[in-house]
C-alpha cells in the first residue's frame, strides 16, 4: 500500500493501471486524431481504481470496440442498425452503453470524428473542399460545410486559411 496526497492506494491494482496507461499508449499511437474521449474514459477508469470504485472491464471492452469501429467508418454514413448488429445487441442497449462511457450519443461522435478528421485534412492537404467532404462521408459539400460552420463556427475554407 502507497499513499498518493492523503489516499491510500492498494499496490495489487498496479498492475490494472499500467494496463490502461498502455493502452492510452497505443490509442495515441493508433490515430492521434483521436477523440479525447476515449483518453478521458482510460483516465476515468484510473480513478476508479484509484477510489476502489469497479468499473465494468466488459461494458469497457465494448466501448472501445464501438470508437473503433466508428473510426473506421468515418468516410461513410452511420448505420445504426448495422452497428448493433455487429455488437449483438439492441438498438438502444447500444446507445445507452455508447453514452454512459463517453457522454454523447454515438451519432455526435461520428460527426465530431468526421469534423476532427476534416481539419486535419484541410490543414495538411491541397484537396479541394468537396473532396474532403467526400473522404469524410458527405456526399454534399455544401451541407459538409454547414456542418462543418455548425460544429467549429467557420466555414472549411476559412479553416484552411486560418492556418
Amino acid at each position: 500500500i502507497k499513499e498518493w496526497q492523503g489516499q491510500l492506494i492498494k499496490s495489487e491494482k498496479y498492475p490494472e493501471i499500467i494496463l490502461i496507461l498502455k493502452k492510452m499508449r497505443q490509442e495515441f499511437r493508433i490515430d492521434l486524431r483521436q477523440e479525447m474521449i476515449v483518453q478521458e474514459s482510460l483516465l476515468l477508469q484510473i480513478l476508479l481504481l484509484l477510489l476502489d470504485k469497479k468499473p465494468s472491464v466488459e461494458k469497457n471492452e465494448r466501448y472501445f470496440n464501438m470508437v473503433h469501429y466508428l473510426e473506421s467508418k468515418v468516410d461513410q454514413a452511420l448505420n445504426i442498425n448495422e452497428m448493433a448488429k455487429t455488437f449483438h445487441m439492441s438498438i438502444g442497449h447500444l446507445n445507452r452503453l455508447f453514452k454512459q462511457n463517453a457522454g454523447i450519443s454515438i451519432g455526435q461522435f461520428h460527426e465530431n470524428t468526421k469534423i476532427n478528421l476534416s481539419k486535419t485534412l484541410l490543414e495538411s492537404s491541397v484537396f479541394p473542399i468537396y473532396e474532403i467532404a467526400k473522404r469524410v462521408g458527405y456526399n454534399d459539400a455544401l451541407y459538409f460545410s454547414r456542418v462543418f460552420k455548425k460544429q467549429t463556427g467557420v466555414s472549411p475554407l476559412a479553416w484552411r486559411k486560418k492556418i
